[in-house]
């Protein structure tokens, strides 16, 4: 063996390893059954998703139980084969971080060459989840309007949150707060919270967030409330989980820019004149295949330029 390659062995088995768990995936589980009811041992199930190249093969057990664990989030197609029966076909089971998919099936006596397509429908409760928990997902993150672009503000709809930002300011006495994370669960001071990207704990002693992603870099995000799951146990407030976005098949990517001048504002009732206050966010994200159906890659830059005044009292009682 080579020596370069010896001390890359050595290398990787130095690293700590940190268990992730399901802290940034999702999974389906069901359980495959007959017109009568009876489960069925032995089926064949098989979860794909074409355009990131991931395929899943589970079997049912003696109950006719089955699960797919570790699912990174997104749409699949779900396909099912048993022995006598017609294949049946899932089609946009969606997987969330975080949270459980439930698919019950139930196939009918069929020929093989005959398939059944179905439209797969989330259910309404989860049973499979103990938590309190609110997933924020892409299409909320690009189409709602948030100030800033500082896309962890969108956890304040979750129910029992409220904002910790204003708790101390510029104009009274008490002393500034060290860093937090601007988020309440349940009357919480904003310090005891977890924030996790794609597993990886983001987060600093003082209880804030460390600078990380850029919001067109976030696939989906779950606000854990209370009661969260294990490898959350030791937040005392609530947990934010956040999966990036990844690569496909086919290349993609934008530009996206935003701005705010003073040019086109109104000037402040107290201001005696219009001060400056020009804010201008730019960047792009890019994505594709480096080798198609098993290496991806996602890029994201975005810059933050800020021209603003701000208005200092001077005489105090």
């Amino acid at each position: 063996m080579k020596p370069m390659t010896i001390l890359a062995i050595a290398a990787l088995a130095c690293l700590p390893a940190y268990p992730q768990a399901q802290s940034n995936a999702g999974e389906i589980r069901g359980a495959v059954t007959d017109a009568s009811g009876s489960a069925i041992r032995g089926a064949r199930l098989q979860a794909t998703a074409p355009d990131r190249g991931i395929q899943r093969n589970a079997q049912t057990d003696e109950d006719g139980e089955f699960v797919f664990p570790l699912l990174p989030p997104g749409r699949y197609r779900v396909r099912v084969e048993a022995q006598g029966f017609a294949p049946q076909v899932f089609e946009q089971v969606e997987v969330r971080v975080g949270d459980t998919f439930t698919l019950p099936v139930r196939l009918e006596v069929g020929e093989l060459q005959q398939v059944i397509e179905v439209q797969a429908e989330a259910p309404v409760i989860d049973s499979e989840r103990a938590q309190q928990a609110t997933t924020i997902d892409l299409a909320r993150i690009t189409q709602l309007p948030i100030n800033r672009r500082n896309y962890l503000d969108f956890a304040l709809l979750s129910p029992a949150t409220a904002s910790t930002q204003d708790l101390v300011d510029g104009t009274d006495y008490r002393v500034a707060q060290t860093p937090q994370s601007g988020i309440s669960f349940g009357g919480g001071n904003g310090r005891g919270n977890g924030f996790f990207v794609d597993g990886v704990e983001n987060y600093i002693n003082s209880g804030g967030v460390r600078l990380s992603v850029s919001q067109e870099a976030v696939q989906e995000f779950q606000i854990n409330r209370n009661t969260a799951s294990a490898e959350f146990g030791w937040s005392s407030g609530g947990t934010v989980n956040i999966v990036t976005r990844s690569g496909s098949n086919q290349f993609h990517g934008n530009f996206f820019g935003f701005l705010r001048h003073r040019d086109i504002q109104a000037r402040n009732y107290f201001d005696p004149q219009k001060s400056a206050y020009t804010r201008s966010q730019a960047g792009a994200t890019v994505g594709g295949p480096l080798r198609r159906d098993r290496t991806f890659f996602f890029s994201a830059y975005e810059r933050l330029d800020r021209h603003e005044s701000t208005f200092v009292p001077i005489l105090q009682d």
